[in-house]
Order: C-alpha cells, then sequence, then structure tokens
C-alpha cells in the first residue's frame, strides 16, 4: 500500500508522535500478512477481514495525524 507508507512519511516528516508512526507501520503489516493468509484459502475467512480491517486502521491513523499536526 504505496499510500498507507506516504501517509506515514508525512506524519513522520510533519513531527507526528513516533509511537502513532510505529502503530500505524505495526498495523500495516501485520494486516496485509493477515490478509494475504486470508487469500490463500478458497474460501472468505476471518483473516482476509483482519487484514482490511487493519490496513485500514492504518491509514487512518495516519490521516488523523496528519490533521492533527496541520490544525494542531
Amino acid at each position: 500500500m504505496p499510500l498507507a507508507l506516504i501517509l506515514m512519511l508525512l506524519v513522520e516528516l510533519g513531527g507526528g508522535w513516533a509511537a502513532m508512526v510505529h502503530i500505524a507501520g505495526v498495523s500495516l503489516f501485520v494486516g496485509r500478512v493477515s490478509h494475504m493468509i486470508g487469500l490463500s484459502g478458497e474460501s472468505v475467512t476471518i483473516w482476509r477481514a483482519v487484514g482490511s480491517t487493519l490496513t485500514n486502521l492504518s491509514l487512518v491513523i495516519s490521516i488523523v495525524m496528519i490533521v492533527v499536526i496541520a490544525f494542531g
């Protein structure tokens, strides 16, 4: 997800909290791995849903941090 990585870079360059960047990064990594595990089966599994949720969570964390940096 290039967008998630770009957003995390913007948070880091904007002086955002390092802990939030790490949380977003771990969420992205675990989400992508979970999604991969979910796609390896024949049917839709819980891993696929968890992976999508965690990937989107990393995007939301980064976007919220950018808004906080811009207006905070």
